[in-house]
């Protein structure tokens, strides 16, 4: 939104699979960026699958990243369980 990102800069995201990040996900591909998404095992859960995003910024130097369309209900609804999610993994005993 304030306009930091040069054309062509790279953005990765981790755990956007597990526990997720779907706003994230909602933003780069509804925006002016090319998304890899890449398949990745936990570090200690091997069997576990996640994701890794590497986003390339294709806008102009005029354009904006972050003034697309507001997500759908069920991403936001979606962004809310992530998130809740996370919050309960960082309490102590809790695994994915």
């Amino acid at each position: 939104q304030l306009g930091l990102l040069a054309p062509g800069a790279i953005i990765v995201a981790d755990n956007v699979l597990k526990p997720g990040a779907p706003l994230f996900l909602w933003h780069v591909t509804v925006g002016s960026y090319d998304v890899d998404l890449i398949s990745v095992r936990e570090f200690v859960q091997t069997g576990i699958e996640d994701w890794v995003a590497v986003c390339s910024w294709q806008g102009s130097g005029e354009e904006k990243p972050g003034t697309s369309l507001p997500p759908p209900a069920g991403i936001a609804s979606l962004a809310w369980r992530a998130d809740a999610m996370r919050r309960r993994s960082e309490r102590a005993g809790v695994s994915v």
